[in-house]
């Protein structure tokens, strides 16, 4: 079964688990955006490092093809793999 998820809220992690929240990004009367939760995705942690080192040769494999490009004004701050924000406008 697929589900479309536009966005993701808070990752919680706890008991061997990562619960991801997922959101769906929907425009009310007004026309204002507004966040719907769709739930949990519940992963073991050792799924969840498996799926980090999946997006991240999504990423680089993007990044080559020119789909992404990397944004040298901004950094992101903490930890990680990531030196660099992504910028997901399409290469033209």
């Amino acid at each position: 079964m697929d589900q479309f998820i536009d966005d993701i809220g808070l990752i919680r992690i706890g008991g061997g688990l990562v619960r991801i929240q997922t959101l769906r990004r929907m425009q009310d009367e007004k026309g204002e955006q507004r966040a719907q939760e769709r739930g949990d995705l519940v992963l073991p942690i050792a799924s969840f490092l498996r799926m980090h080192t999946g997006i991240n040769r999504a990423i680089e494999e993007m990044l080559e093809k020119g789909i992404l490009k990397r944004r040298e004004d901004e950094k992101i701050e903490g930890e990680g793999d990531a030196s660099d924000v992504i910028d997901t406008q399409v290469k033209e």
